[in-house]
């Protein structure tokens, strides 16, 4: 089997490459309620051709910043893609950004053009860029005075010379990260450390020309860029586009995946719809005594259209391992990896070498250390150039003999499985003095079917708060009843707990944490400091009612 990661090629002459191996085989494909849309590799080529072509005489000054503001689809990836093969910078947007983060990146990175699609956040951003700010408008977008369409910029670089191949080692993308606290910082990264960290992620899960990929994360977040976007053109993959969050089952059955990147929080919707849809808990149980997982199994990939999967990877947050537990009784095997928009893959389980609680082994290529004070530091792969104009950040994160600093903490264990222990900046004190890193806490914690989401807080309380979003199959029961349920739970995770760990108090909360109510970053992270902020009455309320001496007890929200 070839490895195409060893293979030294650009990822523009990967382009090329799959466009002469598969000239008529999918490369990019929509199949959506609004229309069907497939392109070939010889004609994504074409298109990349032509269009970087008259991107090289529309900015003829190699190294332009170009934003490109679209949701994932067909044209995000030829747009990245035409940039980039111009010799020029893309810098993308996430379509969720509020005017406040999309004027600073636009102004920050010195974006010159930008390549547009129908972005949702369009009419309250559009005022964040110059008036005589040069655009593009993809197939879908919004009407642009003086734009130039996609079809119109595509016919006439047909007829222009094609630039020029870009150097590898140049900078070709500046990302910024949605980021758990203040304004988002660019990261850096060139043609070769895409390419190097596409190649890694397929290394290790054996990709092969022709696997089909679905696209739903943000392709602005580069985890998704990289994941998907970079390593199936490596790899000579089939990208298929999610058409919206209503219709994301009926496109993963549509697609049948060979190969999926999925956050924590999209397995668990998966699970709750297939226990309300496919296989309830009493069938599940049925088929636990009888014998039977395997054709419980069956069914409920075909329910989820996972009957061809190659490789599921979970990343952004490690899986609870009773939620990796209860799909591996169904055969459908989730695989935790850790990566940063800094440096990706840094380490991954993969087939025959995986373990429930860790995030894997050293990708190919990397070394992983651990620094005196707990942090995870990693070598090599797809490593970043660093911050855009940010040398003094450049120089605390990436060290000159290649080590970055991943700023989380970690252990490696004697057969080289990396655990994750939380956040260097995430750990806080309580009014006893000792540090409590909140991630194993929470992880613990939601091991019960009564929560989907939580967040741990406490700084200068007498003991920790936890906030947690109750379970969407139980909000019909009883309050109290549930109330008592999670108080009981709480006590038995505590009873693992450290003195000054334990927790005191509960936020329950029966709105779930979103991008929509700005809990939840772009890759749905939770941002602390909001959470922090939407609860700063009940937090505070909970720290008087401790500091009294109450014992443990829920406040409800």
């Amino acid at each position: 089997m070839i490895d195409y990661a060893q293979v030294p090629r650009t990822l523009i002459q990967d382009i090329a490459h799959w466009a002469t191996e598969r000239p008529s085989e999918p490369w990019l494909v929509e199949r959506w309620s609004s229309h069907e849309r497939e392109i070939s590799w010889r004609q994504g080529a074409d298109l990349v051709n032509s269009a970087a072509a008259w991107l090289a005489q529309a900015v003829p000054q190699p190294g332009t910043r170009i934003g490109l503001l679209a949701p994932n689809c067909a044209h995000w990836v030829l747009a990245d893609y035409a940039i980039m093969a111009s010799g020029n910078v893309t810098v993308p947007i996430f379509t969720t950004m509020n005017p406040t983060s999309v004027e600073y990146v636009a102004q920050f990175a010195g974006i010159e053009m930008l390549i547009l699609g129908a972005a949702g956040n369009w009419e309250q951003v559009r005022d964040c860029f110059p008036a005589d700010m040069p655009v593009v408008r993809l197939p879908g977008a919004p009407a642009v005075v003086g734009a130039v369409d996609w079809e119109e910029l595509v016919s006439a670089g047909a007829g222009f010379a094609p630039p020029p191949a870009p150097d590898d080692k140049a900078l070709a993308t500046v990302v910024f990260t949605s980021g758990t606290t203040g304004l988002p910082k660019g990261v850096m990264h060139s043609l070769a450390s895409l390419r190097e960290a596409g190649g890694g992620v397929g290394h290790m899960s054996q990709t092969l020309p022709g696997h089909r990929f679905l696209s739903y994360l943000p392709l602005a977040h580069l985890g998704e860029r990289i994941v998907v976007e970079n390593h199936s053109l490596v790899y000579g993959g089939t990208v298929y586009f999610n058409e919206s969050q209503q219709t994301f089952l009926s496109d993963l059955r549509n697609t049948r995946p060979n190969w999926i990147l999925g956050v924590p929080r999209i397995w668990e919707k998966l699970q709750q719809a297939v226990l309300a849809h496919a296989l309830s808990h009493d069938e599940l149980e049925f088929a636990r005594a009888n014998g039977q997982l395997e054709a419980a199994g069956d069914k409920v990939r075909a329910f989820l259209g996972l009957e061809e999967i190659n490789f599921i990877l979970t990343s952004t947050a490690p899986t609870p391992a009773p939620l990796k537990a209860w799909y591996d009784e169904l055969g459908i095997i989730l695989y935790d990896g850790y990566g940063q928009s800094e440096m990706l893959p840094v380490c991954t389980n993969s087939k025959g070498d995986r373990k429930l609680d860790s995030i894997g082994v050293a990708a190919h290529g990397v070394e992983i250390k651990i620094a005196d004070d707990g942090e995870i530091l990693a070598r090599g792969g797809g490593t970043a150039l660093g911050y855009y104009r940010d040398p003094e950040k450049t120089a605390q994160t990436f060290a000159p003999d290649g080590w970055v600093r991943t700023g989380d903490r970690g252990r490696i264990d004697e057969d080289g499985h990396v655990y994750l222990t939380g956040r260097v900046k995430e750990i806080f004190k309580t009014a006893r003095g000792k540090y409590v890193a909140p991630a194993p806490i929470e992880g613990r914690f939601l091991e019960t079917h009564l929560a989907e989401q939580a967040c741990l807080t406490g700084h200068g309380l007498a003991q920790t708060v936890m906030a947690l979003v109750l379970a969407e199959a139980i909000l019909e029961r009883d309050e109290a009843e549930l109330i008592a349920e999670l108080l009981e739970h709480t006590a038995a995770v505590n009873r693992h707990l450290d003195k000054h760990e334990q927790i005191g108090a509960l936020i329950v909360s029966r709105e779930p944490w979103s991008q929509e109510n700005d809990v939840l970053t772009h890759t749905l992270k939770i941002k602390r400091d909001e959470l922090e902020k939407r609860y700063a009455a009940e937090i505070a309320a909970a720290g008087d009612r401790m500091r009294e001496g109450e014992p443990l007890f829920a406040i409800s929200c």
